[in-house]
């Protein structure tokens, strides 16, 4: 009786450890909210007008909203599709980001972003 009760709790207490880390904790943020946090990081740093801080803005709505729709749809393919597939991501994002800002900025955008990952 008695190994069976502390067996008992022993598998009470191991499933309930198991299965509390199946839950995903802590805020997601929606995409605009993300895009107006990145603007903010950009802004002191590269001296945005307010025509560039909403296209910037736009920019990076839809690129986050792809590429939180990208893990969906590719969720099950190789990861050599996926990194090819980022990279397209990315490379249009970066694209569209030098069709805003002027040369000078773009100089200022890269040396932050390498800043910033290092």
């Amino acid at each position: 009786m008695n190994k069976c009760l502390i067996m008992l709790i022993f598998i009470m207490f191991f499933s309930n450890v198991v299965f509390s880390q199946n839950v995903k904790k802590g805020y997601r943020y929606t995409p605009e909210e993300l895009a107006k946090i990145k603007i903010d990081e950009m802004n002191p740093v590269l001296d945005l007008t307010e025509d560039q801080q909403n296209y910037i803005y736009d920019i990076y709505v839809k690129y986050i909203k792809d590429k939180r729709e990208d893990e969906i749809t590719y969720r099950y393919y190789n990861n050599d599709i996926k990194k090819i597939i980022r990279k397209e991501r990315l490379k249009e994002f970066k694209n569209s980001l030098k069709r805003v800002l002027t040369p000078e900025q773009v100089h200022k955008f890269i040396n932050f972003a390498k800043s910033k990952f290092k």
